[in-house]
C-alpha cells in the first residue's frame, strides 16, 4: 500500500475514501503542529506575512482534504462554497439570537452568551464533519475518478480535452 505523495495530498481533484480523509487529517493537523511548536521553541510568534502564507497554505490543504472526500461521495467540492455561505448565516443567526435575548452585554468576549453562540454556531460543523467522516463513499467509478485504493486515493479522470486528445491520437496511428 502505497502512502499519499506530495501530489495526492495538494490536489483538490480525485477522490479520498473514509482512510484517505483520515491520513490528510493527520497531514495537516502535523504541519501545523510543526508550524506551532517550532515557534514555540523558538520563543517567536507566527505573525505577519509568513502568518499569511502558512495558514493559507494550510486552508489549501484542509480544503483539497474535504474536497477529495466528497468527490467520493458523488459530491461537488463547490458545496464547500455553500456550506461555508450557510455557516456564515448560521453563525450571524446564533449571535443576534443570543444578543436578542441575553442582551447586548451577552456579547462581550468571554461572555456566557458569547460561548453559546460559539458553541451554536460550531454544532453544524461538527455535524457535518462527522457526516463526511461516517458516510460510506460511491462504490466503483464516479465522475471524479476510479474508486480509492487500499491507500485511500485515486487519481482525477484527465480532462474531456486530454480524453479527446488522447482518442484523436490513436486513430492517427
Amino acid at each position: 500500500m502505497r502512502g499519499p505523495g506530495l501530489f495526492d495530498i495538494v490536489d483538490p481533484r480525485g477522490r479520498a475514501n473514509r482512510r484517505g480523509l483520515v491520513v490528510l487529517a493527520m497531514i495537516v493537523l502535523l504541519a501545523q503542529a510543526c508550524v506551532y511548536g517550532g515557534g514555540y521553541l523558538a520563543g517567536r510568534a507566527l505573525q505577519g506575512p509568513a502568518s499569511w502564507v502558512i495558514h493559507s497554505l494550510l486552508i489549501w490543504l484542509g480544503t483539497a482534504a474535504v474536497s477529495k472526500r466528497l468527490h467520493d461521495l458523488g459530491i461537488s467540492a463547490w458545496w464547500l462554497l455553500w456550506a461555508a455561505i450557510g455557516v456564515f448565516v448560521w453563525t450571524f443567526i446564533a449571535s443576534f439570537a443570543v444578543v436578542l435575548t441575553l442582551g447586548f452585554e451577552a456579547a462581550a468576549p468571554g461572555s456566557t452568551g458569547m460561548m453559546i453562540a460559539i458553541a451554536v454556531s460550531f454544532a453544524p460543523i461538527l455535524v457535518l464533519t462527522a457526516w463526511m467522516h461516517a458516510a460510506p463513499g460511491v462504490q466503483g467509478d464516479n465522475k471524479f475518478g476510479p474508486s480509492p485504493d487500499a491507500s485511500g486515493f485515486s487519481k482525477h479522470y484527465p480532462s474531456a480535452l486530454t480524453q479527446h486528445d488522447t482518442a484523436m491520437a490513436s486513430l492517427a496511428h
